[in-house]
């Protein structure tokens, strides 16, 4: 039996389920709200120093956004993601992980690098065909 795990064709919804797609959301919100500093005024913005002040929260975050997918998958349809689709999201949690635990410039570099590689295949290879 193939189980439809898209959510629009979801039907049960419960509290717990509609708390899972939420948790997601506001995880993906924090993460927005922590790229670009709040600028007023004439002052100057470093934007180095400010991503190097928040690259800690950043990456936890990141890790949670990965937990929260997860997590909505499992609530939702009682079942973990399909392997290769596990895989990505093992992939970007490393990379959350090694965010957090190195903080040299040229890793961040070779890392932006690497996640920009990673989505692009994760889309070309999980989501060429759209239902």
């Amino acid at each position: 039996m193939v189980v439809d795990v898209r959510p629009r064709h979801y039907a049960n919804w419960t509290f717990l389920a509609f708390s899972a797609v939420l948790a997601q959301t506001i995880v993906l919100y924090l993460l927005a709200a922590l790229v670009l500093p709040d600028a007023f005024g004439d002052a100057a913005v470093d934007l180095r120093e400010h991503y190097y002040g928040h690259r800690t929260w950043f990456f936890a975050l990141l890790v949670l956004l990965i937990v929260a997918s997860l997590g909505k998958q499992l609530v939702l349809f009682g079942t973990a993601p399909r392997a290769a689709d596990l895989a990505f999201h093992l992939g970007f949690a490393a990379m959350g992980v090694s965010g957090i635990a190195i903080a040299r410039p040229r890793y961040h570099q070779l890392l932006a690098l690497a996640a920009t590689l990673l989505i692009g295949a994760y889309i070309a290879l999980l989501f060429t065909r759209l239902d």
